[in-house]
């Protein structure tokens, strides 16, 4: 039985042993889902407050020690340089690294961290797996559309990541957890202009052009517009990721790791551009729900898949942390296109194809046409 089935009537934001370590069930399940599509880790720590280990020890016998216990002997033999409790997010303090951010604004040292900060110490095991290093583990997370980073890649801490926004909608996309019951209310009928007597008018349209039914997902000329810049591959091969994860189509991850020979008929025999396409619309529906929640105002499904097409290239936290969103919210949709333009450099260098792929979805956005 896994973790998810045996833990299924807990509350998310319940503490419960995972891997013999205390954290977050909604965290624990993140995690579980990565490690049954094949991520192979292990977890050293998570929550180090001094009270909830206390109740932790004595609940299932286990010695862990709390962070100010770890500063204490921190120059000891075997012991590591520690953070004090109240600048950790082990104990859900900001350290000030520039990763624990909310709403775009860095948190500064000794602030806060909201419950999902929590700080998780991992370590990656199997082929391509290095030493006191969880990339492998990150990189699962981040295709299932978890938002997770490390504030430290590399030395001593390069084990040590945190997700940077709550799971829970990425668990509900993939159906990890049940969606909150919808709450019956009553409302009382409005008196309208025509139940008056009176001529009721015409709707007036948005800037946006948004009709009334709202889209909730990529749409299949989104996901054929997605595909231009993408690229097919019929047959699998191995991604230039580190982990060299088995793909196919148009850059759907088969399993973590290379190509076995084990990989379902399907993959192995080869699929159809029309079979590429469900897969992408199918991997894309976590930037769609992205977009879905971030997005405050209308908005046309051409307008809809250009974003996604943005979010599904760049991320969610991208979408989330960017002025394009902020002014789109307040109703500024001309401002998009030229909001998109500036997300065309990678490692400070300008490169053509996200020129053109940021124009594209300007374009799409703007006229609606694909």
């Amino acid at each position: 039985m896994s973790f998810t089935t045996e833990n299924r009537g807990l509350p998310l934001w319940e503490t419960v042993p995972y891997h013999d370590v205390p954290m977050f069930r909604v965290l624990a399940l993140a995690l579980d889902h990565a490690q049954e599509k094949g991520a192979a880790f292990q977890i050293a720590s998570a929550d180090r407050r001094d009270a909830v280990l206390a109740k932790f020890n004595k609940r299932y016998g286990t010695n862990l020690h709390g962070q100010a216990y770890l500063v204490a002997h921190q120059n000891d033999p075997g012991f590591f340089p520690a953070n004090p409790p109240n600048q950790t997010s082990h104990c859900l303090f900001s350290d000030g690294s520039p990763a624990y951010r909310v709403r775009g604004r860095v948190l500064p040292a000794r602030a806060r961290l909201p419950r999902y900060f929590l700080g998780i110490d991992a370590t990656d095991e199997g082929p391509g797996a290095k030493t006191n290093d969880c990339s492998i583990l990150i990189g699962h997370l981040e295709r299932l559309g978890y938002q997770v980073t490390r504030p430290y890649h590399t030395g001593s801490e390069a084990h040590h990541f945190v997700f940077t926004s709550d799971p829970t909608p990425v668990l509900r996309h993939w159906k990890r957890i049940q969606a909150p019951a919808a709450k019956a209310t009553m409302q009382k009928p409005k008196l309208t202009a025509t139940s008056r007597g009176a001529r009721a008018k015409k709707p007036v349209s948005n800037t946006g052009g948004a009709k009334a039914a709202a889209p909730t997902s990529l749409s299949p000329a989104g996901a054929g517009f997605i595909a231009k810049f993408e690229g097919f591959r019929s047959k699998l091969y191995n991604d230039p990721s580190p982990a060299r994860n088995a793909t196919i189509g148009f850059g759907h991850m088969v399993h973590a790791g290379p190509i076995t020979g084990k990989e379902p008929q399907e993959f192995q025999r080869g699929i159809s551009k029309a079979r590429g396409l469900e897969l992408l619309r199918a991997d894309a529906g976590v930037s769609a729900n992205a977009v879905k929640t971030a997005v405050t105002v209308p908005l046309t499904q051409p307008q809809f898949d250009a974003l996604v097409s943005f979010t599904y290239n760049l991320g969610a936290g991208n979408l989330q942390q960017s002025t394009l969103l902020k002014k789109l919210n307040r109703g500024q949709y001309a401002a998009v296109p030229q909001e998109l333009k500036k997300w065309v450099k990678a490692n400070g260098a300008t490169l053509p194809g996200l020129v053109k792929r940021r124009a594209a979805e300007g374009d799409l956005f703007r006229s609606g046409k694909y």
